[in-house]
């Protein structure tokens, strides 16, 4: 009566080698040193020999095999070291910044309702400053706005009829970016 496969000591040395091949196989393409798996490291493995037979009564109870580890093997224990260590990396892209452009003419006259467009990021709060000579300028209209669905936000106020002739900086911020834009009051 022969004894299950399993249970022959070759066996499990066989396992050991093709789950140390695969492990190898797996391991493509990293570095394959690990300092803390030592060069001389030997694994023992024993099996237990039942007596049955009178040909199994001659061989000793306990059959012990000493299996010198090799590169193969180093590289399984190092990639089981490794699953067992390293976090998942997860990696995301976001899409590029719409950059804040005006969509509106820039010229303007006194006391005319001066309106501002952009297209900038979707979804977003952009806060306007128009700077006259006298400050920052504090006419209604001139309150932080949420861009739509297509990033566009308008902002409309009244040039003061005594605002003088000039070029003006009015100032954009918003979805992490900021723009300066030049706008003229013609008499």
């Amino acid at each position: 009566m022969n004894k299950p496969i399993y249970k022959k000591w070759w066996f499990w040395v066989t396992i050991v080698l093709v789950f140390g091949g695969i492990g190898t196989l797996m391991d493509k393409g990293e570095d394959k040193t690990n300092p803390s798996v030592s060069s001389t490291a030997q694994t023992t493995i024993i099996t237990s020999v039942p007596s049955s037979t009178a040909e199994q009564a001659s061989i000793s109870t306990t059959e012990s095999t000493t299996v010198t580890t090799t590169s193969t093997t180093k590289a399984a224990i190092a990639t089981t070291e490794k699953a067992i260590t390293t976090k998942p990396h997860v990696t995301t892209t976001k899409k590029p910044k719409a950059s804040i452009n005006a969509t509106s003419s820039l010229t303007f006259s006194r006391n005319e309702i001066a309106t501002l467009s952009i297209t900038g990021e979707p979804n977003t709060l952009y806060s306007i400053t128009v700077y006259y000579n006298s400050g920052a300028s504090t006419a209604s209209g001139l309150e932080d706005k949420k861009s739509n669905s297509a990033g566009v936000v308008s902002w409309s106020w009244k040039i003061g009829g005594r605002t003088a002739a000039g070029t003006y900086r009015v100032v954009i911020a918003g979805g992490g970016e900021s723009k300066e834009f030049q706008i003229t009051v013609q008499e």
